[in-house]
């Protein structure tokens, strides 16, 4: 909704800021399991239709001598007449081409779709053939030489020289009047069948293009970032901090939830319910997907009402929002994009509030994790103040849920 946008929008966004929210998506809803080894140490088999929009270093075509012939039946949309773009769906027709048993009627349709047969399969060639950083690896059929006069059909290596004028002479293949390095690699059954080819007459000095590995550029600036991913990094204090008690220790067994991770993104989610809104206690149990009973229920009300009337008495908010997404350019050009756990608005100013499970039972631990999470919420409270100038951000909160505390940084004059 639009009150949401306005502390977690951009209104500003040009299309690096898309690129990069839609970027951070689609790594977020990927349901593919992470690679057990490195990129550039594994081969990847893809479709040619697949490898459309990617790059590898090395690329072998295979399947050069299969034939692209239309076969029946087929189906194809047809619309010729493009002098009305209006009325351009009334007149376009489904034409539905049967395989007859006539050998002969099926060669007149077949003539028919020859041609667009044929410009698919260069369009499809072009994609598999362009996929290469450095090196192309191309099977070269050699009986399809010897063959050529017989087969009934073409093939992809016909569509190729077909097209390009390709052929080797000299120790070069020649693409029209480009030369191309290449070296064989026997085969058993023929003297030569693959070609090798170099792409780039000269490699990249750094990174997986280069032949002997150097060490990467520092100090780069990434396209985008997450707040979380700024856990322990180096920062600049900005503000004081000040550790408050506010409620008891939460003690509470879930059963069936062992893993304390598994246990802290529940309390999460019920803080993230409740702040705020006390009359949803009801609904704890289904949002969370674990019964609770009324000893745990009143446990995690009780350690909720104790936040909330602590963030009353300290703050005064005029509202709260959960789960804001915040999406802006930092100070070095990266866009930023995620999701603070609590922005609350009083009446000058915003605070950012991340609830966190962690064990901070020594005042040691205390220490070592404030320094952890500081740069994330840093970072938020930065990226806010991008996007909402009209309002300071008063000061940042860490709320230590399972012992009832907070750690809480003023980034102003004022005193909490």
């Amino acid at each position: 909704n639009r009150e949401t946008m306005a502390c977690g929008g951009y209104y500003g966004s040009d299309i690096k800021t898309f690129l990069a929210w839609q970027k951070d998506k689609v790594t977020r809803d990927n349901g593919q399991p992470d690679a057990s080894v490195l990129d550039e140490d594994a081969v990847q088999l893809v479709t040619w239709h697949s490898s459309k929009g990617r790059e590898w270093p090395i690329v072998a075509v295979c399947g050069m001598d299969n034939d692209f012939a239309p076969r029946l039946p087929a189906t194809r949309v047809a619309y010729h007449d493009f002098s009305d773009l209006g009325g351009l769906l009334d007149k376009v027709k489904v034409e539905i081409l049967p395989n007859f048993d006539s050998s002969e009627t099926n060669q007149m349709f077949l003539v028919d779709l020859l041609k667009d047969a044929e410009e698919s399969a260069t369009r499809l060639l072009y994609v598999a053939l362009t996929r290469a950083r450095e090196k192309l690896i191309l099977e070269w059929p050699c009986h399809h030489e010897k063959t050529r006069d017989t087969r009934k059909n073409k093939s992809y290596w016909d569509l190729f020289t077909e097209k390009t004028g390709a052929y080797l002479s000299g120790g070069k293949m020649m693409i029209g009047e480009i030369a191309y390095d290449y070296r064989t690699i026997a085969t058993d059954n023929e003297p030569w069948a693959v070609e090798v080819f170099s792409l780039k007459t000269q490699l990249s000095p750094i990174g997986r293009r280069a032949i002997i590995p150097q060490p990467l550029p520092t100090d780069l600036t990434p396209e985008a970032i997450t707040p979380s991913s700024l856990h322990n990094e180096a920062y600049e204090l900005n503000g004081t901090r000040i550790d408050k008690q506010y409620g008891d220790i939460l003690a509470i067994e879930i059963p069936g939830v062992d893993d304390p991770l598994e246990k802290g993104t529940l309390l999460h989610r019920a803080f993230e319910i409740l702040c705020g809104h006390q009359e949803r206690a009801g609904l704890l149990s289904d949002a969370i997907g674990y019964q609770l009973d009324g000893s745990q229920v009143a446990a995690l009300y009780a350690a909720l009402h104790a936040f909330d009337k602590w963030l009353e008495q300290e703050v005064s908010p005029l509202s709260i929002h959960s789960e804001v997404p915040l999406l802006a350019l930092n100070s070095r050009g990266s866009v930023v994009s995620g999701f603070a756990d609590m922005i609350v608005e009083t009446a000058d100013a915003f605070w950012i509030i991340d609830h966190k499970s962690d064990q901070v039972s020594t005042d040691k631990l205390l220490e070592e994790r404030c320094n952890t999470y500081y740069p994330q919420l840093n970072c938020y409270a930065e990226s806010l103040q991008k996007v909402r100038p009209d309002k300071p951000v008063r000061g940042i909160i860490l709320n230590w849920v399972s012992f009832g505390k907070v750690s809480v940084w003023v980034t102003s004059a004022s005193e909490i």
